[in-house]
């Protein structure tokens, strides 16, 4: 059992998401920061992917963090991967769904 404690975040994206699984990493600036606990679809975006993540409450997400899908070798497995532009020190705000909405880039 984890008995960290984490916040969860969620992001969107209208890219395909081959390889992320639940439970496959999250790493912010290459650090392991938590983990995927969600891949669905998006009901405010028609055909948009929902992609739900939990981090360490430790880990310094605010609104110029921004997330992108990375690739691990040669096998193909996905992960998040997190960083920031150092843009805004503010925290994120809560989205539509009571989560806060990290932006994905491509």
């Amino acid at each position: 059992r984890d008995t960290v404690s984490t916040t969860r975040y969620e992001m969107t994206t209208s890219d395909a998401v081959t390889g992320l699984q639940v439970q496959a990493g999250v790493r912010y600036k290459g650090v392991p920061v938590g983990k995927v606990v969600r891949i669905g679809f998006d009901p405010q975006i028609a055909g948009n992917v929902l992609i739900r993540i939990a981090v360490g409450e430790d880990t310094p997400v605010t609104q110029a963090t921004y997330a992108q899908l990375g690739y691990q070798g040669v096998t193909g497995l996905a992960h998040i991967q997190l960083d920031d532009d150092s843009k805004s020190s503010q925290p994120l705000k809560p989205g539509p769904s009571g989560l806060p909405r990290l932006t994905m880039k491509s």
